[in-house]
């Protein structure tokens, strides 16, 4: 896992710098963005690799399978140690800022506007996915033991990065910078699924657990369709208007009217517009959590 997330890593930095025809994007941004992509990155390759030896050395394995019945092992016998909690904390750090969430987000506004627009719609349809996927094995699988520690972290940070997501954006004139923000936003809501099914689990409500972590992976897809249709979209229009200043586009409708009906579906759904996939998965993963009386995060969310 760690060696494909590295491939993965250089693939899609070199997919970022790729040129494109439009003169919209600055080569400086585009480099900028690529910069702070790979860096961040490469500290993330470091911390996974001090996560994965150091869960080696404690555990003697490497298979995850193994790893968990081990851990689950020494959890019921009250002999787990100390260290392994900041091994999984590692974890929840890396794949947290693969996917974007506060406070390691930094980089995907960045790297959104300045990459090519089919390019950005695989970063926020695909790789994003993958931390959130990460996430998903550590918190729920691996570490599934350490949950009355995880869960609370991973709820508050949810929170935190829905809420910057989405006040972010509104601030925005870029309109990829927007949907880079509305992505981090969204990402928000993912996880707070992650974070009430891990608490829920701890309570022993594994029924409601269950619904919540599939309320939010329906979300995940959901997100990964439309806001690559978003991003698609709104490359079309940048190569129409020559410009990604919202600004200065008025009149789009009539231009590109196609593009303005694919962009106006794909801005209904991830806003919950009825009957859209959007619509579904909020309206399920808000009726798993208020069902397992998560009322002050969903009146949040």
């Amino acid at each position: 896992m760690f060696v494909f997330f590295e491939i993965m890593l250089l693939s899609s930095a070199a997919l970022i710098v790729a040129n494109e025809t439009s003169k919209v994007t600055k080569i400086s941004d585009k480099m900028e963005a690529t910069m702070k992509y790979l860096v961040l990155n490469i500290l993330g390759g470091n911390v996974m690799l001090i996560a994965v030896t150091s869960l080696y050395a404690s555990i003697g394995s490497l298979n995850m399978a193994d790893i968990t019945l081990k851990i689950r092992i020494l959890a019921e016998a009250g002999t787990v140690p100390w260290h392994l909690y900041a091994v999984g904390l590692l974890f929840i750090i890396v794949f947290g800022g693969k996917a974007a969430m506060f406070p390691l987000h930094y980089w995907l506004p960045d790297v959104h506007p300045t990459a090519p627009s089919p390019i950005s719609a695989m970063l926020s349809g695909v790789i994003i996915k993958i931390g959130a996927y990460g996430i998903l094995r550590v918190l729920f699988m691996i570490f599934a033991p350490f949950q009355a520690v995880y869960g609370p972290i991973i709820l508050f940070m949810a929170l935190v990065t829905l809420a910057l997501g989405a006040t972010s954006a509104v601030g925005q004139s870029d309109v990829k910078r927007m949907l880079a923000y509305s992505s981090v936003s969204q990402i928000g809501y993912v996880f707070l699924g992650f974070g009430m099914a891990a608490m829920a689990n701890v309570a022993g409500e594994t029924e409601g657990a269950t619904i919540i972590l599939a309320a939010s992976v329906i979300y995940l897809i959901n997100h990964a369709l439309a806001k690559s249709m978003l991003f698609l979209t709104s490359g079309g229009i940048i190569h129409t208007a020559d410009t990604r200043d919202m600004r200065q586009m008025g009149g789009m409708i009539n231009k590109a009217p196609l593009m303005g009906a694919a962009f106006l579906v794909g801005a209904m759904s991830i806003g919950g517009v009825p009957p859209m996939g959007g619509f579904i998965s909020k309206f399920m993963l808000f009726d798993a959590g208020l069902r397992e009386q998560f009322y002050l995060p969903i009146g949040i969310a």
